[in-house]
């Protein structure tokens, strides 16, 4: 299991990938958080 990520964490990483292209892999290494978890937060 992963980290524990607040909300406001959430949007701060869903912003930077929106102002990256959709750069999944890249917010996965930055923010330490797995791909998958990512991905579903951007398409809420």
């Amino acid at each position: 299991m992963g980290r524990k990520v607040s909300f406001e964490e959430k949007k701060q990483i869903v912003q930077w990938i929106i102002d990256h292209d959709n750069d999944y892999q890249a917010a996965k290494i930055q923010f330490d958080v797995s791909y998958q978890r990512v991905y579903s937060w951007v398409r809420k």
